[in-house]
């Protein structure tokens, strides 16, 4: 039988390798994967180019040969952006014999999952930058890991940025009340002095707004310089628009929550200038990078959000556990994980260690600009 490939296509290299287990006849049995995605409701921009970049992952590794001679295969489903949907849907996918899960979009589903998944020792890979989900308060939850940049990783290099390209003295939080929103925010207040700034003032939002005006006054009348925006989806945009209207002479600088389509559609003119933090350099692609990019934009038609990007690498890292392990279940792959070598792919170097589930660094994170709403990478 002829060595079967297994292509990390980011990673630029095939690893040659035989089969999985004892030779069978037929074609060998894939190995069956889940991702649940908010494709519907108000996380469904960002949860939809995740669903793409899933199925674009799977699609390439098969077209080089599976993993070690054996096909990928993924149920895609949605869990319309509720919690309680997402643990149903885990605990389901679970039931059917999944060896991995990607997902979810936001906070409150990942979270949601990987009570599910830890619990039946099913490796996880979700995409939101809240590391209290893997990093918790007994320990590192074992089964679950993190394709973001966390929240403590990424607001640094917002405030060194804002501090030291744009001047920020005095700032303005604004963030979504969910647990996304409030690490952020709380990270970014506790980071203020040593960067050398005072927050003038810290407001939030339900995640489903959309009048922001009592916030809005409020971050006005404080004197803020420039406001630090800690959200995703929808509102975002709009809160562009209404600091916009109210003549707010502020620089406005994001998380990378709000790098998405659906921002440059929204907010429209409003949004020339504001800054935010992406693991994707659009302007200028690393090695891993362009591949990605050149090829969801051929099948898409489209530039992928950041999401997609996290989505994808939690393909591709399930993938390499498992070609690394030479098996499925949960603690080969685990193991192979947090003893990898530094793994270069889309969103950036992975360095998973036992007590690490995020392993990604500064330099991982670059900053951005809305320009003629494109999305700019800034040196």
């Amino acid at each position: 039988m002829r060595p079967s490939r297994f292509s990390v296509l980011v990673c630029a290299a095939l690893l040659a390798v035989g089969p999985l287990g004892a030779a069978a006849a037929g074609p060998p049995a894939p190995i069956q994967l889940a991702a649940i995605f908010s494709t519907s409701g108000r996380y469904a921009p960002l949860g939809e180019p995740e669903k793409d970049a899933v199925l674009l992952a799977v699609e390439q590794i098969n077209a080089a040969g599976g993993v070690d001679g054996r096909p990928l295969a993924i149920d895609v489903v949605d869990d319309e952006g509720r919690p309680d949907v997402a643990s149903q849907l885990a605990t389901q996918e679970i039931g059917k014999g999944v060896v991995g899960i990607v997902g979810g979009t936001s906070t409150d589903c990942s979270a949601a999952i990987a009570r599910v998944t830890n619990d039946a020792k099913i490796p996880q890979f979700y995409t939101t930058p809240s590391s209290e989900i893997w990093d918790t308060r007994n320990g590192v939850a074992k089964y679950v890991f993190e394709t973001n940049t966390s929240n403590a990783t990424e607001a640094p290099a917002l405030l060194d940025y804002a501090t030291k390209t744009l001047g920020a003295k005095h700032i303005a939080i604004i963030h979504d009340e969910n647990a996304y929103g409030s690490e952020g925010a709380k990270i970014v207040e506790s980071l203020a002095k040593e960067h050398g700034v005072d927050v003038a003032t810290d407001q939030s939002y339900p995640g489903a707004a959309t009048d922001f005006t009592a916030q809005l006054v409020a971050i006005k009348n404080s004197g803020a310089d420039t406001i630090v925006l800690w959200g995703a989806a929808a509102a975002p945009p709009l809160i562009v628009r209404g600091i916009r209207q109210l003549g707010l002479k502020v620089n406005v600088i994001g998380s990378n929550g709000i790098v998405s389509n659906l921002f440059l559609k929204v907010a429209g003119k409003a949004g020339e200038g504001v800054y935010s933090d992406t693991n994707i350099d659009y302007t200028h692609p690393t090695p891993t990078q362009r591949p990605f990019l050149n090829a969801y934009h051929a099948k898409y038609h489209a530039r992928p959000a950041n999401f997609a990007a996290y989505a994808y690498d939690g393909v591709q890292l399930l993938a390499y556990g498992i070609h690394t392990a030479k098996a499925t279940s949960g603690d080969a792959i685990v193991g192979a994980l947090e003893s990898m070598k530094p793994l270069p792919l889309v969103v950036g170097t992975f360095r998973f260690t036992a007590k690490d589930h995020n392993g990604l660094r500064s330099s991982d994170v670059h900053l951005a600009i809305d320009r003629n709403q494109i999305w700019f990478n800034l040196d």
